[in-house]
């Protein structure tokens, strides 16, 4: 009887550590904000996502959009979901309250044209659909066959191209005015028949019930051309506390009407930072460790980053006082500190022998050059080999070679002939050691071709 009360008790001394854990794990912030700071909602289908932020004393933020509460001034104008979306119901104008704890932050809402009747805009909305499920990527419908058939503009640059593929092609087969859902081009794409893509929609998601509408609407080409003139990404940067490591995205289509649109469930999400950081398709940024992360967004033709940092505090950690060589070194010391990383070990000779070989000239030393360089007791003997092997010819031709493959320079797009003007002209480049920028603004200004 004795150890099962011991047990008992134990488990309830987890279980209240546990939850006094859980309370803990977002702290209370210094002051909250929510963006956007004005929403103009144009239309009955317009909605705005909303970001809840909580700040700290040490200048890092937190998402509180799902944990705060929120109060409409007037419902009857618009309201706010228990997820942060904005929903209007009237034209008017009014004030949404998000409260956190002691804080509480506003925005204010305008309706706008709530009762008119605005058809889905196929050019933005509908083509920014399809390219939020891929099917206008150079994998799939975007290439330049298409696929089975189906052929897209690549990532929608054409939308003339899209609105006859999709309305005119084969009999008007893709889509179904009579029953939508019904459609070709939604049953493939929700994976409801065969398709060799796969299922690139869920029937619940906004994007789908975007298409879905747009049949119902009778397949309208947009009555009037919207230009989008910029994207804007909320939060444009950010250092998150270490009490969460997800930060969702909004994203806000500008055009140059002055509208503005929410396009965070249109938009498509990436980063090159896999291993330490995820992006969710919804744009639901989460870190599995300290890293800092630019994640790019792109809808239609425009392309933004956001740049976010997550940092797991050491209260012990303590930088180690490195000399500055150059200022290079400057802001690699700076970006170090600031994510607690400690530098490695200065690497031996032997291993800095190979690799600035093989970084600056592509090759190994020689044995003799080897031995000379182990044997040297001359305290600056890494810079004077560094400086020695720059000098070289074949440093020049390496990364001539090397820049060649960036710039994708090959027979089949500028010849054979232009392929060896080419090389010969990076040669000269690094032969002479020209800045980059010098060499982008000559590139991007010359005249006449690579083959002359």
């Amino acid at each position: 009887m004795r150890t099962l009360s011991i047990a008992i008790l134990a488990c309830l001394s987890v279980s209240s550590i546990a939850l006094a854990g859980s309370k803990r794990s977002v702290p209370a912030p210094e002051s909250l904000s929510v963006l956007p700071e004005r929403i103009d909602l144009e239309s009955s289908r317009a909605r705005q996502h909303l970001l809840v932020s909580g700040k700290f004393s040490d200048q890092t933020q937190t998402d509180l959009t799902t944990e705060a509460s929120y109060e409409s001034g007037d419902s009857q104008v618009a309201t706010v979901s228990k997820t942060g979306l904005v929903i209007p119901h009237g034209n008017g104008t009014t004030e949404i309250i998000a409260r956190f704890r002691n804080h509480e932050a506003r925005t204010r809402v305008i309706v706008s044209r709530f009762d008119e009747h605005l058809p889905i805009d196929f050019r933005t909305t509908v083509v920014g659909a399809l390219s939020r499920g891929g099917c206008n990527q150079g994998g799939c419908h975007g290439s330049p066959k298409g696929k089975n058939g189906f052929r897209l503009s690549l990532r929608g640059f054409d939308p003339d191209v899209d609105y006859r593929f999709l309305t005119r092609d084969v009999l008007n087969r893709r889509v179904n005015r009579n029953v939508p859902e019904s459609s070709l081009l939604l049953l493939k794409a929700s994976g409801r028949i065969a398709h060799q893509g796969g299922s690139r929609f869920r029937r619940d998601e906004p994007a789908y019930q975007t298409l879905v509408q747009w049949v119902t609407e009778g397949c309208r080409d947009s009555a009037e051309q919207r230009t989008l003139d910029r994207l804007e990404v909320l939060p444009s940067s950010r250092i998150l506390n270490m009490a969460r490591r997800k930060q969702p995205i909004v994203v806000r289509a500008h055009y140059e009407d002055g509208s503005i649109q929410d396009v965070t469930d249109l938009a498509v999400f990436s980063t090159a930072e896999d291993e330490s950081v995820r992006v969710s398709r919804a744009g639901v940024v989460e870190f599995q460790r300290t890293a800092e992360a630019a994640i790019l967004v792109r809808f239609l033709d425009k392309i933004s980053t956001v740049r976010l940092t997550y940092i797991q505090t050491d209260p012990n950690f303590a930088s180690e006082d490195i000399p500055a060589r150059n200022f290079v070194d400057q802001h690699v010391f700076t970006k170090q500190r600031q994510l607690q990383l400690r530098p490695a070990g200065l690497s031996g000779d032997a291993v800095f022998l190979r690799r600035v070989y093989l970084d600056l000239i592509g090759a190994i030393p020689t044995p003799d050059d080897a031995r000379e360089f182990l044997d040297s007791k001359d305290p600056l003997k890494r810079q004077k080999l560094i400086d020695q092997l720059l000098n070289r010819d074949e440093y020049a031709q390496f990364w001539a070679m090397k820049w060649a493959d960036v710039m994708r320079g090959n027979r089949e797009t500028i010849s054979e002939r232009g392929v060896h003007n080419l090389h010969r002209y990076l040669v000269s480049i690094f032969a002479k050691d020209q800045p980059f920028d010098g060499v982008a603004r000559e590139i991007i200004t010359s005249l006449g071709n690579t083959i002359h």
